[in-house]
C-alpha cells in the first residue's frame, strides 16, 4: 500500500439536513393509471419542463395520448430509436438542461420514463444474443432457437454493469424522477424453491435492485386504492414491514414530494453516483452491438469487433461446414486422442445444428472407428500417460452410451519360475466409465443433497474435470446451502441473505463462487417456477 507523501488536509462538512431529489417508482398492471399520473404531475406549477421517455412497444403512445388530457402540462418527449444507448444519450443531454435550470433558480425539470421495465428487458435480450454469438463462434453452425443457451457469469456481470450505468444517470438527475413499471401479484415461493399457492407476493417487472434505488414506491391497482409501500424520508417514512399508506385518487405527486417529504428545490441534494457520466458511451462496431438493443458500453468485456470489410448494417452469416472434409480430417489425424477430440467437436456441432440425419450417421460411424483406435492406443500405453480427461468424455457423452465396468475374471494361483512371465497373460484393462457431470449435479441439486454434491465435487477434482464443471458443482453447493439454512430458520431465502450476508459471502469465497451469481440464479429459478405455476 502506497502512503501519501504528506498527510492530506482534513475536510469536514457539517450536515444541513437537506433532502435529496427523489426517484418515485410507480408500479401496477396495465390500465391502472401510471401514464396519467405523469401527465398530472407535469401540470404542477412547482415543476418546470417535463422530459418524458416513452419506452416499450406495449406502452408506446399511451403517454402521448394522455398528454392532452391536462392542458397545463408542460411536457416534451425525448426522441430515441428504442435502444438503451439512444435513451441513455438523450437523458444525458436533457440532464444538462435540468442543471442549467437549477443554477438559474428556475423550477426543477421532471424526468419521466414510461415504462422502465423495458430497460432491463432489452439488456437481457442483449445478454442472450451475446451468449448465442459466443456459441456460434465455437460451432460455426446455426443455433437451434429452441435450445437452452448457457449464459456465463461474465455476461450477466456485463449486463448488470450496463444497467447500473443507466440507473446512475437517473439517480444523478437534478430534479424529481418518475419511473413506471409493470407489476402484479404472483404465487409466493417456499424456502425449498417450490411455488406456494396459498400465499401471494408482489412482483415488479424490472431489475431486482429497483426497490433499493427508488426513494418512494407507489403501487397502483385496477381494483383497490393506490398504496404507498415505501418512502425513504424522515418526515413521511414507510419502512419495510410497515403497513402501506393508502392514497386518494387522483394522486398528487407534488404534495407527496414537496409537502410530505419536504423537498426544498433550493437546497435539494443530487446523489453522487461515483461514476464518470459526463460523456456519451462510445459505439463499438461489433456483432453484439449490431444485433442487440441494449448495447450501452460501460465496464466489462466489449463485444468482439467485426472485420472492417464487412458492412455494419448486416449481421454476419454463419459459415457452413464441409462435413465430409471435416470427417476426413478427423480420420486422417495420426494421433488417436487428437482425432477423438476433433470428432467429438464435430459431433457437438452436428447436434447443435439442423444437420441432416445422414450427416449425423457419418459422424457417428467415424467416431466409432476413431474410438476403436483410441482404445487400442490406450491399451498399448501406460495408464498415467494416457488417462482420458473427463472433459473429453463429457463433451461426447452422446456419441456412445456409458459402458458398465467389466467384471474382473477369477485369477489363477500365481506361478513361480522362469516360465511364469510367458504363461500368465496380462490382466484385461478396465474401461474408464464416463461421468455425466451435468446430470449428476442437477439430480443432487433437485434433491438438495449436500453430501452428494460434496462427494461429486471431490470426484470432479480427482477426475480433473473442466473448470466449468467444478464451478457448476460449487454453485449448486452454495445455492443448496442458502436454501437449507433458510429452511432451518423458517424464512425466505431473501431475508436470510439480507441478515447473514457476511457469513454466506465467506462460504461462497471458500467455494470460489460469487454470491451475487448464486442469488441471481435462485431469482431466475423462482421466476421460472412462478411462470410455470401461473
Amino acid at each position: 500500500m502506497m502512503m501519501p507523501a504528506q498527510i492530506p488536509k482534513l475536510n469536514l462538512i457539517k450536515p444541513d439536513g437537506a433532502v435529496r431529489w427523489p426517484v418515485i417508482g410507480v408500479v401496477g398492471p396495465p390500465n391502472s393509471g401510471k401514464s396519467m399520473l405523469i401527465t398530472q404531475f407535469a401540470a404542477d406549477p412547482r415543476v418546470g419542463t417535463t422530459y418524458a421517455v416513452e419506452w416499450g412497444s406495449g406502452d408506446k403512445g399511451v403517454l402521448n395520448e394522455y398528454s392532452t388530457a391536462v392542458p397545463d402540462a408542460n411536457l416534451y418527449f425525448l426522441g430515441h430509436d428504442s435502444t438503451v444507448q439512444s435513451v441513455y444519450g438523450q437523458i444525458l443531454a436533457a440532464r444538462e438542461l435540468a442543471r442549467t435550470a437549477v443554477e438559474r433558480g428556475e423550477p426543477p425539470h421532471l424526468l419521466a420514463i414510461d415504462s422502465w421495465s423495458t430497460c432491463w428487458e432489452l439488456i437481457k435480450s442483449w445478454t442472450y444474443r451475446r451468449a448465442a454469438e459466443g456459441l456460434l463462434d465455437k460451432s460455426k453452425v446455426p443455433i437451434d432457437p429452441n435450445a437452452d443457451l448457457p449464459i456465463g457469469f461474465n455476461l450477466w456481470n456485463d449486463a448488470r454493469d450496463r444497467y447500473r450505468q443507466v440507473m446512475n444517470v437517473i439517480l444523478s438527475w437534478p430534479g424529481p424522477v418518475v419511473l413506471t413499471c409493470r407489476g402484479e401479484w404472483v404465487s409466493a415461493v417456499t424456502p425449498s424453491g417450490h411455488p406456494d399457492r396459498t400465499h401471494r407476493e408482489y412482483s415488479i417487472d424490472a431489475h431486482k435492485s429497483l426497490r433499493y434505488d427508488v426513494t418512494a414506491l407507489i403501487r397502483l391497482s385496477d381494483e383497490a386504492a393506490p398504496q404507498l409501500v415505501k418512502c425513504r424520508s424522515q418526515y413521511y417514512p414507510v419502512k419495510p414491514g410497515d403497513k402501506p399508506i393508502e392514497l386518494a385518487r387522483p394522486i398528487n405527486l407534488g404534495e407527496l414530494i414537496y409537502d410530505k417529504m419536504r423537498v426544498d428545490p433550493r437546497r435539494a441534494v443530487v446523489p453522487d453516483t461515483s461514476e464518470p457520466l459526463d460523456a456519451l458511451p462510445e459505439v463499438v462496431e461489433g456483432r453484439a452491438s449490431q444485433v442487440s438493443e441494449g448495447a450501452v458500453i460501460g465496464r466489462g468485456r466489449a463485444p468482439r469487433p467485426e472485420p472492417a470489410q464487412r458492412s455494419s448494417a448486416h449481421a454476419p452469416k454463419p459459415v457452413p461446414l464441409d462435413w465430409d472434409a471435416e470427417i476426413a480430417k478427423a480420420l486422417a489425424e495420426p494421433d488417436p486422442p487428437q482425432a477423438y477430440a476433433l470428432i467429438s467437436e464435430l459431433w457437438k456441432a452436428a447436434t447443435l445444428s439442423d444437420a441432416a440425419p445422414a450427416v449425423c450417421s457419418r459422424v457417428r460411424a467415424a467416431g466409432e472407428e476413431i474410438r476403436v483406435r483410441l482404445d487400442a492406443h490406450k491399451a498399448a500405453t501406460s495408464d498415467e500417460a494416457l488417462a482420458t480427461d473427463a472433459t473429453s468424455d463429457e463433451l461426447t457423452a452422446d456419441l456412445e452410451p456409458a459402458q458398465p465396468p467389466a467384471a474382473e475374471p477369477e485369477q489363477a494361483p500365481a506361478q513361480t519360475g522362469p516360465a511364469a512371465d510367458e504363461q500368465q497373460p496380462a490382466p484385461p484393462r478396465r474401461r474408464r466409465n464416463r461421468v455425466d457431470w451435468g446430470e449428476r449435479t442437477a439430480t443432487a441439486y433437485r434433491d438438495r443433497n449436500t453430501q452428494a454434491l460434496t462427494e461429486l465435487a471431490a470426484a470432479a477434482s480427482k477426475a480433473r474435470a473442466s473448470a466449468a464443471v467444478r464451478e457448476a458443482i460449487a454453485l449448486a453447493q452454495l445455492k443448496v446451502r442458502v436454501l437449507q439454512v433458510a429452511g432451518e430458520r423458517d424464512r425466505d431465502w431473501r431475508e436470510l441473505v439480507s441478515q447473514d450476508w457476511t457469513q454466506l459471502d465467506a462460504e461462497a469465497a471458500v467455494l470460489g463462487i460469487d454470491l451475487d451469481n448464486a442469488l441471481d440464479e435462485l431469482e431466475d429459478e423462482d421466476t421460472e417456477q412462478q411462470g410455470e405455476s401461473s
